[in-house]
């Protein structure tokens, strides 16, 4: 399979798994990091959508502030997509 990166920031999809085993991911954090900092993905059938943060400032103004930034629902983090186990159980930082 051909090499896949996206080259506009609408045409990124962090679940697409591909970017990771093909080791493409580091180049789109990079295209974030310049044009979308705080990025929207969009949801799809197996995965609800959600925001990345990808300036380290910005992850630690975003960690520190629980009374604005908190997901609900909790947050995980999935090794598989067949086998959907948690690998880190962090939860909601703002409803604890």
């Amino acid at each position: 399979m051909a090499m896949h990166v996206p080259l506009r920031v609408q045409d990124v999809d962090l679940t697409d798994f591909e970017l990771f085993v093909q080791g493409q991911a580091h180049e789109v954090w990079r295209l974030l990091r310049a044009e979308a900092p705080v990025h929207w993905n969009a949801g799809t059938e197996k995965f609800p959508g959600f925001w990345s943060v990808t300036h380290y400032a910005d992850v630690l103004a975003v960690s520190r502030d629980t009374a604005t930034y908190s997901s609900r629902r909790g947050v995980s983090m999935m090794v598989d997509p067949a086998n959907p186990t948690p690998a880190s159980g962090a939860g909601s930082p703002g409803e604890q």
